[in-house]
């Protein structure tokens, strides 16, 4: 992964947005049609995991590779995470993300939920050229993500930006 001289773990983050002032696509998940991936979502934002998220292509195959093995859906198992029947351990940030090559949130959502899901996340990166900006352009796709229509959302204020602290 390229590091940032000035100690950013990823130069793909190093001019990231904090927030979204109208500048960034959304990608807006419908609490009333994937209801519990969105509520995954909405808990995991409400945690502190982050908003903004930054498309994640490599196009070097063995560094993608090294970078991939980093990413928490190869150890759910070997880290704990129990599978329930019928539905599939859902993650957020999404793995296709920089993000996701940390801290992640792990919940659970039926299986059309994750197959709705992925193609809704592939459909988005479609529609705004998210590989094409990467790669001939050399610059990071940042985007927003964003629950609506979530029942609890207005009884509670987002936690502010910033690393999640681990549980002990």
């Amino acid at each position: 992964m390229p590091i940032d001289p000035q100690g950013e773990r990823d130069t793909r983050l190093r001019n990231k947005p904090q927030a979204n002032e109208g500048q960034l696509p959304v990608m807006a998940y419908d609490w009333k049609t994937m209801p519990l991936t969105s509520e995954n979502i909405w808990h995991a934002q409400m945690a502190g995991w982050p908003r903004i998220l930054t498309y994640d292509y490599v196009a070097d195959s063995a560094l993608k590779k090294r970078l991939m093995s980093h990413k928490r859906y190869h150890s759910l198992t070997a880290a704990g995470i129990v599978s329930l029947r019928g539905q599939w351990r859902d993650e957020y940030p999404f793995a296709s993300t920089v993000e996701n090559g940390g801290s992640v949130f792990v919940g659970h959502a039926p299986a059309d939920e994750q197959i709705q899901q992925g193609v809704m996340i592939r459909q988005f990166y479609a529609d705004h050229k998210a590989l094409l900006r990467s790669v001939r352009a050399g610059t990071p796709f940042f985007f927003e993500v964003k629950v609506i229509d979530y029942p609890g959302a207005s009884a509670c204020a987002p936690h502010k930006p910033g690393k999640p602290k681990p549980v002990r």
